[in-house]
């Protein structure tokens, strides 16, 4: 008896983002959701992170798990109202060498800028910071970035998507 060829592995699920803010797995039922390689939830096919982290999932079949899906990183913004926290440009955007962070605003301290890759690590970081600030993203392979400046309390106060080519 071919054991393989019975019981084949499920179909590797892929993961996606609602307008709420819910992971989605493409697959409709066993699904098993994992942060960071850990096991957080299970059976259901969508997922509402509650923390900063990469999450996977993967689908249980009649006798083992599918492979992981494509890892997505979840970041909480924290923003939930963008009045009054005042003007925020980030150009040129796309950019191959540098860009400009320029931060209008009497409402909150800009405490640091982080750029975070598409696996979540920090590629970039910067503390001292002033109302235009160049940013050097010359070394950073092609790809696509988070950025992201925290007040002096930690709060995520902007968070936007850069592309380096």
């Amino acid at each position: 008896m071919n054991w393989l060829a019975k019981f084949p592995a499920p179909q590797t699920p892929s993961l996606s983002k609602d307008s709420q803010g819910n992971l989605l797995s493409s697959s409709s039922s066993n699904n098993y959701w994992f942060k960071d390689g850990i096991l957080i939830d299970s059976l259901v096919n969508k997922y509402k992170p509650n923390a900063n982290g990469n999450y996977t999932v993967k689908v249980l079949g009649s006798s083992c798990f599918s492979s992981p899906s494509n890892s997505y990183y979840y970041l909480l913004s924290g923003i939930n109202n963008f009045q009054n926290i005042g003007k925020t440009l980030v150009y040129p955007n796309p950019s191959n060498d540098y860009i400009i962070v320029s931060i209008e605003s009497s409402v909150f301290t800009p405490k640091e800028i982080l750029i975070f890759n598409s696996s979540g690590n920090i590629v970039l970081r910067n503390k001292h910071i002033i109302s235009k600030q160049y940013l050097n993203i010359q070394k950073l392979p092609i790809g696509i970035y988070r950025l992201v400046i925290k007040n002096k309390t930690g709060d995520i106060i902007y968070s936007n998507q850069i592309v380096k080519y």
